[in-house]
């Protein structure tokens, strides 16, 4: 969570094994941000960039949520940034 700002936000982080586009979806307050890209088997993708307007943001606090469409299999993500 984080608290809604006046000021455009860039989200960046790295996936762990995602093995189709769209296999793990970012959501900012219940409102799709977008997919992770694909990446290899058992290792971390290239990253991924999404931006955050202000115009999307709460005023208070606002909820990220990273879930994958399909329960099980092994993934992840690390390297999460939130910057403006």
């Amino acid at each position: 969570n984080f608290d809604g700002t006046s000021n455009d936000l860039t989200l960046s982080l790295s996936g762990y094994d995602i093995g189709y586009f769209g296999e793990v979806l970012v959501y900012l307050n219940d409102q799709r941000l977008g997919p992770l890209s694909k990446g290899p088997a058992e290792a971390l993708n290239d990253g991924d960039t999404f931006s955050i307007p202000a115009s999307q943001q709460l005023d208070g606090p606002n909820t990220l949520r990273i879930a994958r469409r399909n329960a099980g299999g092994v993934w992840g993500v690390t390297h999460l940034l939130l910057s403006h």
